[in-house]
């Protein structure tokens, strides 16, 4: 009987530790946040395309957007940077500070791209995929990846439409604390 409750009381001492220790880091910021409505012009036709610029009408669409994205407002303005993307099959480095950014209710959102994994032609749309770090105010900055998928753009001057959505994968604190909460009931 003294040994489950020592076992208790050594799995709540090491949770609250590691939830001091999580609060006294800061909160990485997680989750998915999603754009709409978005348009960009293209230099050549998708299939050759190299550089997407100009983009307008790029709003924040919190509807699948997750975690520390879901409470974003709805509709807010998105500016995003042009970006030369090397083409079709294209994968290497490319550093944009702030690829995107927004603002909402006093926090500065934005994305730093560091680099391109894949830029793919499909028959229908161009995707460009890559990775950088996302940022917030009151959070640490944290990796994450990004996705643009285009659609349209079939004759000069080549205008695109555009959905696109950054991923930023959980700390690992949520799967730690689970982790132990299962070893806590384990004991019991």
């Amino acid at each position: 009987m003294k040994f489950k409750k020592i076992n208790k009381l050594l799995a709540a001492l090491v949770v609250s530790s590691l939830v001091s220790a999580a609060a006294v880091k800061g909160a990485f910021i997680n989750g998915d946040i999603h754009f709409k409505n978005g348009s960009a012009t293209l230099n050549a036709a998708p299939a050759s395309a190299t550089e997407i610029s100009n983009f307008t009408g790029v709003q924040t669409n919190p509807t699948p957007s997750t975690a520390d994205f879901s409470g974003v407002t709805d509709g807010l303005s998105v500016t995003m940077l042009d970006l030369d993307f090397g083409g079709v099959g294209y994968a290497g480095a490319k550093v944009i500070n702030n690829f995107w950014s927004f603002t909402d209710g006093g926090v500065d959102y934005s994305f730093d791209l560091t680099y391109i994994t894949a830029v793919t032609w499909t028959g229908t749309a161009l995707v460009i995929d890559g990775q950088g770090t996302t940022n917030a105010t009151g959070y640490d900055s944290y990796a994450g990846t990004f996705q643009l998928s285009t659609s349209g753009g079939g004759e000069s001057p080549y205008t695109v439409s555009f959905s696109s959505s950054t991923s930023v994968p959980d700390s690992g604190t949520t799967t730690a604390l689970l982790g132990l909460s299962m070893l806590g009931l384990a004991g019991a």
